[in-house]
């Protein structure tokens, strides 16, 4: 097709767009992270523009002397909500951070997933029930996790798949028809070789299937799924 636009959202510092969603009632909300800070560390970025891709607003979040970033972005009945990662400021491993805004971009809850080990958040999707769901990883060998929040913040469950020491990372996460959901991602077979998978879990985040369907002899890796 034909170019309609291309902005260049020049500013202070760097900034990394990491996801953009298009707004039902117009224009693009686009997350990623920046370091203009008065630290230099990373901070999260929320912008969202208009339908000619100018800037309506730009909001950042994020600790002071931590790196944060946002990786994805949904849009859900009253507002957004964005997911990635802060650094832990009780040591140097992250923590997964899930941020809801109203239309304007105005905070109005903030959760965290802290472990004992580092945790980061890939991928978010809207439920039916006007909640959100997000897959990522958990632990410094990095078991999938999935968990669902309530729209008012509530975390209702988390659910953890644990590949006995090897590698595991979930990268998408969609929701199905009957609220079930749908996960994709790599999970280490070997210290050598790793399979794209994709799951299934039920509404409360129980497996109900895994499967490996790439080749045995080769890497391989999913980024996306959909339904349909």
């Amino acid at each position: 097709g034909d170019l309609l636009w291309e902005k260049d959202l020049t500013a202070e510092g760097n900034q990394t767009a990491l996801d953009v969603i298009e707004v039902e009632d117009g224009g693009y909300l686009m997350v990623g992270f920046t370091d203009d800070t008065a630290s230099g560390e990373d901070d999260i970025l929320l912008t969202r523009l208009d339908d000619n891709g100018d800037i309506t607003w730009t909001k950042t979040f994020g600790q002071a002397n931590s790196d944060d970033r946002g990786k994805a972005v949904v849009e859900i009945a009253d507002g957004f909500v964005l997911t990635g990662f802060t650094e832990n400021p009780e040591g140097s491993d992250n923590d997964i951070i899930t941020i809801k805004v109203d239309k304007q971009g105005e905070l109005l809850w903030e959760r965290t997933i802290s472990g004992p080990e580092a945790e980061e958040a890939m991928s978010i999707t809207a439920t039916s029930d006007d909640g959100v769901a997000i897959a990522g990883f958990q632990g410094n060998s990095n078991d999938i996790l999935i968990t669902k929040y309530h729209i008012n913040g509530d975390s209702l469950w988390t659910s953890l798949r644990d590949n006995i020491g090897l590698g595991d990372q979930a990268s998408q996460i969609r929701e199905m028809e009957d609220g079930s959901f749908l996960v994709t991602g790599f999970t280490e077979m070997s210290v050598f070789n790793s399979d794209a998978f994709v799951a299934r879990v039920d509404a409360e985040g129980r497996e109900e299937w895994f499967s490996t369907p790439g080749p045995d002899a080769t890497s391989d890796q999913a980024v996306s799924v959909e339904p349909t």
